[in-house]
């Protein structure tokens, strides 16, 4: 979704963590940084806090791009759990929506500060805080709000089998089953909010999923008779097979 962030610490690629999985995959530091971040935009995406993953060591090893480097994560504690639940330790102090409401608020209170000493505006000049235009947007629309019935995964479904292939006609049935499996289930751990800096409850899940999902790839969610490698044969991945470094 546009807007999305995560966070990354400056000392992250000279971590010792870092260096010992560098090893561990005879692959160079940069390359372990840039699939750790890859692995973590994937958590921060489909969870709140990084706990309670229903994937698989081969789903991660598929996610990375490197056999093994799920197995790297568990020697140097960054992955807990076993097929089906695993778990980021330590995920929600630098990611997940608490940790990134934190980092949001704490720049808004740091600028804040910095422009303590900008000259004086007189009440009428002075524009309403962002947190004050917010709540006028959201007493504006508490009742359409209100009303909001989240889909069930199957009308979910159903209506992205009709958006998605009109606006591109290379999505098959079962590529759009897979992809919104996956979107129904964000929305649903997000308790129907959109992601980002500033979430907001969702008021058109149908104009929120048609938006969020039409810049996804088909071949992404496994080859079908519509599209297969040959026809892109430059970026398919089969998300069945791990794929070799």
């Amino acid at each position: 979704m546009a807007g999305d962030w995560i966070k990354v610490e400056s000392v992250t690629p000279d971590k010792p963590e870092v260096d010992m999985m560098a090893n561990e995959l005879d692959i160079d530091h940069d390359s372990v940084v840039g699939k750790l971040i890859r692995l973590w935009i994937w958590a921060d995406q489909q969870s709140i806090s990084g706990n309670g993953l229903s994937v698989t060591k081969k789903m991660i090893d598929r996610i990375t791009f490197h056999n093994g480097f799920s197995v790297a994560l568990e020697k140097v504690g960054w992955l807990k759990g076993v097929d089906g639940a695993f778990s980021l330790p330590n995920f929600e102090q630098h990611n997940g929506q608490t940790a990134k409401t934190r980092a949001a608020t704490n720049r808004r209170v740091a600028k804040s500060r910095a422009n303590s000493n900008a000259p004086t505006v007189t009440k009428s000049e002075q524009k309403p805080l962002p947190e004050k235009r917010r709540g006028r947007e959201e007493k504006s629309t508490t009742t359409t709000k209100a009303n909001f019935t989240p889909p069930t995964k199957d009308e979910f479904t159903a209506y992205m089998k009709t958006a998605l292939p009109a606006i591109n006609p290379e999505w098959s049935d079962e590529q759009i089953t897979r992809a919104c499996h996956l979107q129904f289930e964000t929305y649903t751990e997000q308790d129907w909010h959109t992601g980002g800096n500033d979430p907001r409850k969702i008021g058109n899940w149908k104009n929120t999923a048609k938006n969020s999902m039409k810049h996804l790839k088909p071949w992404n969610f496994g080859q079908s008779q519509k599209n297969t490698p040959s026809h892109h044969s430059a970026s398919y991945v089969d998300p069945t097979k791990p794929r070799m470094s």
